[in-house]
């Protein structure tokens, strides 16, 4: 293939993604800029161990494919639609989405035995997850 050809086939990859990228980094800034919430998770949830909350959020994080370093920054009431809108963005990018929810689905199911079908609403925010499966004890590692 020669040289101009794939010069221009990767700018019209960069060309397709970037503006996506971008558009994405800049609502995600709205969470990634915040304090930690750890104390609102306290808070809310004075029953649950630090450690519980830390996995939840990790879990979170994992499942909407978000840097593990950023957990603390969502909180009981983030929705988690409105982190899903911020993630995948464009309606005019043809791009799929990354089926977080399955995801964060499998992996609710896999640790507590409950999952979001059938619970999740536009209006579901995190803590509504985490008070749901609070009643569950996670299972052992297979």
């Amino acid at each position: 293939m020669p040289f101009w050809a794939i010069v221009i086939l990767v700018l019209a990859v960069l060309t397709y993604f970037y503006p996506g990228n971008v558009i994405r980094r800049r609502r995600m800034r709205e969470f990634y800029r915040r304090p930690s919430a750890e104390d609102d998770w306290s808070a809310q949830f004075p029953e649950r161990s630090p450690e519980a909350i830390r996995d939840f959020l990790v879990m979170f994080t994992d499942a909407f494919a978000i840097r593990e370093k950023h957990w603390r920054v969502f909180r009981p009431d983030d929705r988690l639609h409105a982190v899903y809108r911020a993630l995948n963005v464009a309606p005019w990018n043809m791009q799929t989405d990354s089926m977080e929810y399955e995801i964060f689905d499998l992996l609710l199911m896999k640790k507590y035995g409950v999952g979001l079908r059938g619970f999740v609403e536009e209006s579901t925010t995190l803590g509504q997850v985490f008070g749901r499966i609070g009643a569950t004890t996670p299972s052992a590692p297979a």
